[in-house]
């Protein structure tokens, strides 16, 4: 399901793979200028999270490891880092093949990963953030 709700162009029916390759082929870009741009782009998040600057953009969270549903055997890690940053070798970017068509340009450094767009919400009525002492964001 999540390959075609979440992959899946709801316009034009088309793998939102096979648009980036047509995008990319009508802008031109080749594959050398995208493994230049992916290289850039994960140094440049690894930079920011070393200098603290995505502290105050992601909310750590508790999830639970393993298969232990007894409550007193509960092992539980604090995830509060996007580790796909530290994923990436880069020497091997230029060597990976293409994802999405056999003479594509889009790889699996260059292409979105499927944990992009994360996110939460909290709603607390005004009365209750009043409480609480905390006030809108």
């Amino acid at each position: 399901a999540a390959l075609h709700d979440g992959l899946t162009d709801a316009r034009a029916q088309l793998h939102l793979g096979a648009l980036t390759e047509a995008t990319a082929r009508d802008l031109g870009l080749s594959r050398e200028a995208q493994d230049r741009y992916t290289i850039d782009s994960y140094r440049r998040a690894a930079d920011a999270w070393k200098r603290g600057a995505m502290d105050l953009e992601v909310a750590p969270v508790r999830v639970r490891q393993g298969l232990a549903r007894d409550t007193l055997d509960r092992r539980t890690a604090v995830v509060s880092v996007d580790e796909e940053y530290s994923r990436l070798r880069i020497d091997t970017v230029a060597a990976l093949p293409p994802l999405f068509e056999e003479r594509g340009t889009i790889t699996a450094a260059s292409a979105s990963s499927l944990n992009d767009g994360a996110a939460a919400v909290v709603l607390v009525s005004g009365a209750r953030a009043k409480d609480m002492g905390i006030g809108a964001v």
